[in-house]
C-alpha cells in the first residue's frame, strides 16, 4: 500500500538532512532509512517534478497535466528501482534503504536549487550559467559522496552509482522532450 502524502515537517527535515550531508556535516544515517521515510522523499520528488513541469510549460497548456503525471512517476520511480537491481547484483542489496533514502534527499534538494536558480537568475546570462553550472558540479560531487558513503563502498562504487543516475535522468529527458515538445508546439 502506498502511504499517504508526506507532512510538512518530514518535507524540512528532508530538506534539511540532503543540505548537511550536502556540506559534508552530516552522515547518510542521521534519517532512518524506514519505508515512510523513503516514501516521503519519493513523493516529495514526485511533485517537485511534477510542479516543475507545470511551471516549465505554464497553465495554458493544461490539458497535459495528467501526461505530466505519468511521466513524472516514471521519472521518480525509475532510478530506485533500476538501482536497487543493481545493488541486488552487486550483493548490497541491505545498503538499498539507506542509499535510496540519502540519495532522493540529494535529488530532491538539486532540483529545488537548480530550479530556484533558473527562476531568479534566468538563463540569459552569462554570470548565471556559470553559478548554475558551479552548482551543478557540487550537486554531482554531493551526489557521488553520499552515494559512497550511504553504500559503504569506495568511490568507484558511489561514481558508478552517479552515473547510472545521471543516465536515467538523461534517457527521461530524453522522453519527455521527445513527448512534451512535439505536442506542445503543435498547439494553436
Amino acid at each position: 500500500m502506498i502511504p499517504p502524502l508526506p507532512p510538512p515537517s518530514a518535507v524540512v527535515d528532508g530538506i534539511t538532512y540532503a543540505l548537511r550531508m550536502a556540506i559534508r556535516q552530516g552522515e547518510p544515517g542521521q534519517l532512518e532509512p524506514t519505508n515512510r521515510a523513503i516514501w516521503d522523499a519519493l513523493w516529495f520528488r514526485f511533485f517537485l517534478i511534477f510542479a516543475n513541469s507545470i511551471v516549465m510549460l505554464g497553465m495554458d497548456h493544461a490539458w497535459l497535466i495528467p501526461l505530466l503525471g505519468v511521466i513524472a512517476l516514471v521519472d521518480t520511480l525509475s532510478y530506485p528501482v533500476i538501482s536497487h537491481f543493481v545493488l541486488q547484483l552487486t550483493g548490497l542489496t541491505g545498503r538499498f534503504p539507506l542509499f535510496i533514502l540519502a540519495t532522493t534527499w540529494i535529488g530532491n534538494l538539486r532540483v529545488i536549487i537548480l530550479f530556484l536558480m533558473l527562476m531568479i537568475l534566468g538563463s540569459d546570462s552569462l554570470g548565471g550559467n556559470f553559478l548554475l553550472l558551479v552548482v551543478a558540479i557540487w550537486m554531482i560531487w554531493a551526489a557521488w559522496s553520499v552515494a559512497t558513503r550511504s553504500l559503504g563502498q569506495g568511490g568507484f562504487a558511489g561514481a558508478g552509482m552517479v552515473i547510472l543516475m545521471m543516465v536515467v535522468e538523461v534517457m527521461n529527458a530524453s522522453v519527455i522532450i521527445g513527448m512534451i515538445h512535439p505536442l506542445v508546439a503543435n498547439t494553436p
